[in-house]
């Protein structure tokens, strides 16, 4: 499969477990209460903490992509509509 669609269903599955997992949902929700530079920042550094635990490549490509603002603009617009019809 190549790169893209990996990472492409890796950043499905986040949004998935944010959406199912009731504390998790509280916790991503809680960071759009944040500047867009402190949630990059909080993005890149779970990304970095999951590389060195030795997670999925593509999951934590998938994570660090939530640290550039644009990306995380709109999964955060998908989650919230998902959010709606939870």
């Amino acid at each position: 499969m190549p790169k893209h669609k990996a990472v492409r269903e890796e950043l499905i599955k986040v949004l998935e477990v944010l959406l199912d997992d009731d504390d998790l949902h509280d916790w991503y929700r809680s960071l759009g209460e944040l500047p867009e530079e402190r949630r990059s920042s909080e993005f890149a550094t779970v990304a970095a903490r999951m590389k060195r635990a030795g997670e999925h490549p593509e999951l934590v490509q998938a994570t660090a992509l939530l640290a550039l603002p644009e990306v995380e603009r709109a999964f955060r617009l998908t989650f919230e509509e998902a959010s709606a019809d939870r």
